[in-house]
């Protein structure tokens, strides 16, 4: 029995973009807990400003640094996970299943994997 893989995409973009810094704190959102009336347990741009830290001089001063890369799904079908027999998930295409926030020499300051 054959089974239909999905197709992912790896997109990477500064941080000082606004486009990916939406995209970061929509999936850092989806993946943190909620208190009962819906807030936040955790506030994500300061969580990601600490972490990431601000160009200090140059064309970006005052602006987010690090790079963020995140996979998108093109095609959905199944992700393994690990080795080992059904150790995997199916994702649906349109997802961005995981975010890794890093600097310029791969030190990774967040990751999420949902």
């Amino acid at each position: 029995m054959s089974v239909t893989r999905a197709v992912l995409r790896y997109k990477r973009g500064p941080m000082h973009d606004p486009r990916v810094l939406d995209i970061v704190i929509k999936i850092f959102e989806n993946s943190c807990t909620r208190t009962g009336t819906g807030q936040l347990t955790v506030d994500i741009p300061a969580l990601i400003e600490q972490k990431c830290g601000r160009y200090s001089k140059g064309k970006h001063k005052g602006q987010l640094r690090g790079w963020a890369t995140w996979t998108y799904v093109e095609r959905g079908g199944w992700v393994r996970n690990g080795p080992g027999y059904g150790n995997g998930h199916v994702v649906r295409p349109g997802h961005n299943i995981a975010v890794t926030v890093s600097d310029y020499t791969g030190n990774h300051y967040l990751e999420v994997n949902l």
